[in-house]
């Protein structure tokens, strides 16, 4: 077992991870930031148009070892309002 640290970066400001996770390895941890980070999307997509997230992970080191990101926009067609479309 291996200690990864999944450090967040939510819309450009950084939550540094201070204590690690321990997983089997380097492809374990890759799937639990994967994980992770469409489970932060998916719960807390906020009412605005625009949500970055991203895990910098690394050993404990300041060597990263990947990075996951996800990117979430909806940008409205200029001619589009709050009017629902009529059938």
């Amino acid at each position: 077992m291996a200690r990864f640290f999944f450090d967040l970066t939510e819309n450009g400001i950084p939550y540094p991870d201070t204590e690690g996770t321990e997983l089997a390895n380097l492809a374990a941890a890759e799937d639990e930031a994967a994980r992770a980070l469409f489970e932060i999307v998916k719960d807390q997509m906020p009412g605005g148009t625009f949500r970055q997230v991203a895990f910098q992970d690394h050993d404990g080191t300041s060597i990263s070892l990947f990075e996951v990101k996800v990117t979430c926009e909806v940008t409205r067609a200029a001619h589009s309002d709050d009017r629902p479309l009529e059938a």
